[in-house]
């Protein structure tokens, strides 16, 4: 692996991902189960790519995406994302205004 040059690297696509998944409770089906409980839910993932071959992918949360979070995503289009975050310590500090 190789480091990409702090000043050339940019975010060229985000790519989001819409999965399906089932919660199934803990408890045992009795004789009048059909099926497991639980109920199905939706998750995304996120998967971000840069000029430089670097990607990262992580989730996005249990909550709906809405039309405000995809503007705001787009925005990120462009950016270099070492100049997004600084972390010191345990305090991550945004640079972007989003």
């Amino acid at each position: 692996m190789r480091a990409a040059p702090a000043g050339n690297v940019r975010i060229t696509r985000i790519r989001v991902a819409t999965l399906q998944g089932r919660f199934h409770k803990f408890v045992t089906m009795n004789a009048y189960d059909e099926a497991p409980k639980g109920h199905t839910y939706e998750h995304s993932l996120i998967r971000i790519e840069t000029n430089q071959g670097v990607e990262g992918i992580g989730p996005a949360g249990y909550a709906a995406l809405d039309g405000t979070f995809f503007e705001d995503v787009r925005a990120l289009i462009g950016a270099n994302p070492l100049e997004i975050y600084e972390m010191d310590k345990d305090l991550w500090t945004v640079h972007c205004s989003i």
